[in-house]
């Protein structure tokens, strides 16, 4: 691999690491913000005993893609 597509990838992946999913994917889907109820982490676990299985399901697949 080229260095610059090294330095995309990395730079690509801390980006998408950064990204709020239990926080977007509450307020799109429910119009809630996670870190307000439960242990106020925003985290699948979270949104699991928040708002449920079918919307901890896409957040967990986002938080580990």
């Amino acid at each position: 691999m080229s260095p610059l597509l090294t330095a995309m990838v990395i730079i690509g992946s801390y980006i998408l690491g950064s990204v709020p999913s239990a926080v977007w994917v509450g307020k799109l889907v429910h119009g809630v913000d996670v870190r307000e109820y439960g242990s106020g982490n925003a985290g699948a676990t979270n949104v699991f005993r928040i708002l449920g299985w079918k919307t901890a399901i896409p957040v967990l697949l986002i938080d580990a893609g």
